[in-house]
């Protein structure tokens, strides 16, 4: 596979896992991942689900969540309200098999996500609605922040 004279290098910027960041950052990030393909299971640009966009996104950030939707709908601040609610804010919808879908609110009732690929789309009391389709996909059941104010 690979040869032991090979060389690598990192030509990027590096960031502190341990940093927490605002949400200009967090959107940034998120939207890196912009049209990568859905993959159960998937944690990378190159496949990825909800819950592991949701959790790769806030690592970076510096706000560690754990892996399944099941365990980020417990962690954080539960709001009441979608009027409560702000750009980097996690929102959790019902999905059709009873599980849990996760999105990144992004403000201007838009919200980053992943279905079928990442991408983007409104966000109402009611849940998703898929812009290409014009339908409500997810019905929204929760809110979490876990960004705070700076």
């Amino acid at each position: 596979m690979f040869k032991i004279e090979e060389q690598f290098a990192f030509n990027g910027e590096s960031k502190s896992l341990g940093q927490k960041r605002e949400f200009e950052f967090v959107k940034s990030i998120a939207q890196k991942y912009l049209n990568a393909p859905e993959v159960p299971g998937g944690k990378s640009p190159f496949g990825i689900d909800a819950s592991g966009f949701v959790q790769m996104v806030l690592k970076i950030a510096g706000y560690p969540v754990g892996r399944l939707p099941q365990q980020q709908i417990n962690e954080g601040h539960k709001l009441q309200a979608l009027n409560e609610s702000r750009p980097g804010d996690i929102a959790f919808f019902k999905t059709s098999d009873s599980g849990l879908h996760t999105g990144i609110m992004l403000g201007d009732d838009r919200i980053i996500h992943v279905d079928g690929k990442v991408r983007i789309d409104q966000l109402s009391e009611a849940g998703i609605l898929r812009l290409d389709t014009n339908k409500i996909t997810h019905p929204l059941t929760d809110l979490r922040r876990f960004i705070l104010p700076a």
